[in-house]
């Protein structure tokens, strides 16, 4: 009996210890494979600093990060001072971030056209010099096999050879990377398992990477302005009198994308000109003037601006938001995003809040015709401010700091229905 008794116990034992084993590797597999989306708190950053700390010893900096409260509700301060919480980047190894196939043309994605988006090295020109001994940006692609990250920009060939899978290794990060909508893709249903991280204009990407950094603008009230060590000149503009004697129309649009005569966008600017004067400038439309930046002079003449994308998706919105804003006119905007994100609830019109197109262009009649009306969609200008020193952190900072911080595994199994599935207009879905 005792044997009996001693063989069933350790029967038990080793009935928990498999059980307990499987377990463990199972947890293990979940960990690997689990769709490990954006983490809240390492998106949308910019900085504050004291250039004196920075120099003294840049490598044993502490940082801390916190969220703003204002509009827009997007950056994570970080701070070089001493507080509760704070990240440790001291004796970190540097990351090596490689651009694996270039962004259009330009293989160092520096042109021009895309400035502040990346420079092959100096992560002082993004925004982040703090990073400079903590990543290095490259687009050497011998180099594959020593990259942390390697970026790939969807608009772009990729290569995805065997010999490329062969010496891909367990830690490296592949990041799909765009700017642009799904319209503007390609078929994504053969790259399950390719992927680790995103980098896009979507809220829920690992990085977010937007049009919005080029035109910043910040809150009087915020943290951060309080928090400045120094004082600077900064762009002031007074709405308390816009100026309308020049404003002879009622709507114009600036349209450079002719070839989507089926768009939401090109219909509600049809079904808009049934009730309103409604003047389209660009490649679609009039000239302006050479002497004069296009979108300041409609905002001279005009009462509202056509901001609508060429691109009916999920968080898509660009310059054609951005950089209106901050011009003496009332932007009117249509598309799938929380708008209030960036500017508050009384800096914008929004079509979807009208029943109808003949009710909308009645509200802008009542708008147009009231002085008093028309001056309150630019009184939230009054407490906010515009510099170029406001710019944001290229999400090339953002990765960097990821790099160093977010060691989770994680795999994107299904990266066509995350870009794809139900995020776009009808006419976008592939």
């Amino acid at each position: 009996m005792a044997v009996q008794h001693r063989h069933n116990y350790c029967s038990v034992i080793k009935y928990f210890t498999t059980c307990m084993i499987l377990s463990i590797c199972a947890l293990f597999y979940v960990s690997l494979t689990i769709e490990n989306y954006a983490l809240n708190y390492f998106n949308f950053s910019m900085i504050k600093y004291d250039d004196k700390l920075l120099f003294l010893n840049q490598s044993s900096l502490t940082y801390h990060m916190e969220q703003t409260e204002f509009y827009p509700h997007l950056p994570i301060q970080i701070y070089t001072k001493n507080r509760e919480k704070f990240i440790k980047l001291r004796n970190k190894t540097k990351k090596i971030i490689l651009l694996a196939n270039g962004f259009f043309d330009d293989e160092t994605w520096s042109m021009k056209s895309i400035k502040n988006k990346t420079n092959s090295g100096n992560m002082s020109e993004l925004y982040c010099s703090f990073l400079n001994n903590q990543c290095e940006i490259t687009n050497d692609r011998n180099r594959f096999t020593q990259a942390d990250a390697v970026v790939y920009h969807m608009r772009n060939y990729i290569n995805r050879s065997d010999e490329i899978l062969k010496y891909r290794h367990p830690s490296q990060r592949f990041i799909f990377t765009s700017w642009e909508s799904p319209r503007h893709s390609i078929d994504l249903r053969s790259y399950r398992n390719f992927f680790n991280w995103t980098m896009t204009y979507k809220f829920d990407s690992h990085i977010f990477a937007s049009y919005y950094a080029s035109d910043t603008y910040r809150s009087k009230d915020s943290q951060w302005f309080k928090n400045l060590p120094y004082n600077y000149e900064q762009k002031t503009v007074l709405y308390e009198n816009i100026n309308t004697t020049k404003k002879l129309g009622t709507v114009a649009a600036l349209i450079s994308n002719c070839l989507t005569p089926e768009s939401q966008r090109t219909l509600l600017i049809t079904e808009l000109k049934k009730y309103v004067d409604v003047t389209v400038y660009g490649k679609c439309g009039k000239p302006c003037p050479n002497s004069i930046d296009c979108r300041t002079y409609i905002a001279e003449r005009y009462y509202f601006f056509l901001s609508f994308e060429n691109s009916y998706c999920e968080d898509y919105t660009t310059e054609k938001l951005f950089s209106t804003v901050a011009l003496p006119i009332v932007p009117i905007v249509f598309g799938k995003v929380n708008y209030t994100r960036y500017i508050p609830q009384s800096a914008f019109i929004n079509v979807q809040q009208f029943p109808s197109i003949s009710k909308l262009s009645e509200r802008l009649y009542q708008i147009r015709t009231n002085r008093t009306l028309y001056q309150e969609y630019f009184q939230w200008k009054k407490n906010f401010i515009w510099d170029r020193f406001l710019q944001f952190m290229s999400p090339f900072c953002d990765l960097c700091l990821r790099l160093h911080l977010d060691k989770t595994p994680n795999i994107i199994h299904n990266i066509h229905k995350w870009w794809y599935h139900e995020k776009c207009d009808p006419e976008v879905q592939n």
